[in-house]
């Protein structure tokens, strides 16, 4: 819902050329973040939802690598692309369009981690609080940062927006972590490292495997038909977005419930949870993607009279 109240937003704001130069930017930005955030976020979410309960200082121990991990990550990835933005060299966009996105990259390579822990215990009504607060407070950011500054604000308000995301994650990780008795411990975190080679390079390869294709077809479609057309297929795309939307959201509350099932050895209960799942997951898309396809083309005058087509 967010992401496609900003994009009807910066859509408006910005005409379809600038919305497709934002959203190239955008794209760049997740296949980085997808390999800085090093598969932290699902290692999270498997390892804290099979230890809450039996170790939950096993558990503390997984959340203090993870973090520690995940800050040498952002520092490290924020300064490599402020260092070497000049060459990233993409048709249309300059160096600092590239500089202005690296308090997104930090604070989304952090976040990952943060959602994944929370996700593990559970906690999905904090996490469903902080999406209410997030969401009106984002759009208000890049509609101010857009109509004042333009392309460079849309760029900014990512940052700032990563930014309010990570405070609010960290306050409800405390507080969800206290109440299932889970401190983060970084003394003899580094004995759990074993756990992050098994599980995060695969999650790696898998993030940075996808986000790379859909990187890469933008600039294709760029360098054949220009930012106008990508900023139309973007706007497009958002409502495709729709319809994994809530799939997506089920996976993420489904994944936890799972693993913690076979830690417990309920097997019955894990085909139970699965195979509701895959129904429920099927169903919904189902629905969605029908409805789009008769309600598209009238869905899209929302962005703005330049995408109607």
């Amino acid at each position: 819902g967010g992401t496609l109240l900003t994009s009807v937003v910066l859509a408006r704001i910005l005409g379809k050329y600038d919305f497709g130069r934002f959203a190239m930017i955008q794209s760049t930005m997740v296949a980085l973040t997808a390999l800085t955030g090093l598969g932290l976020g699902i290692t999270a979410i498997k390892y804290v939802s099979q230890y809450r309960k039996a170790q939950p200082e096993r558990a503390g121990r997984i959340m203090g690598l993870s973090s520690a991990v995940a800050l040498a990550a952002a520092v490290c990835f924020s300064a490599l692309l402020l260092v070497l933005a000049p060459s990233i060299g993409i048709r249309g966009l300059s160096t600092a369009d590239f500089r202005f996105s690296v308090v997104y990259v930090f604070f989304t390579t952090l976040n990952g981690y943060q959602v994944g822990a929370l996700a593990g215990m559970e906690g999905f009504p904090r996490i469903a609080r902080i999406s209410i607060l997030y969401l009106p407070a984002t759009v208000v950011f890049h509609w101010t940062l857009a109509r004042w500054f333009g392309l460079r604000g849309a760029i900014l308000a990512q940052g700032v927006s990563a930014l309010l995301l990570w405070l609010l994650y960290q306050a409800a990780l405390t507080l969800e972590g206290r109440s299932h008795g889970i401190v983060i411990r970084y003394r003899g975190a580094w004995q759990e490292r074993g756990a992050l080679v098994r599980f995060s390079l695969p999650a790696i390869v898998s993030g940075i495997g996808g986000s790379l294709a859909i990187w890469w077809c933008n600039t294709l479609l760029v360098r054949v038909s220009g930012y106008a057309v990508l900023g139309m297929f973007t706007a497009a795309s958002t409502l495709r977005a729709l319809v994994v939307c809530l799939p997506a959201l089920n996976a993420r509350v489904i994944s936890p419930l799972l693993n913690n099932l076979l830690a417990e050895g309920d097997v019955a209960g894990y085909r139970r949870t699965f195979w509701g799942a895959i129904i429920c997951n099927g169903g919904f898309a189902l629905l969605l993607a029908l409805g789009l396809s008769v309600a598209g083309p009238q869905l899209l005058h929302v962005f703005g009279r330049d995408f109607v087509g």
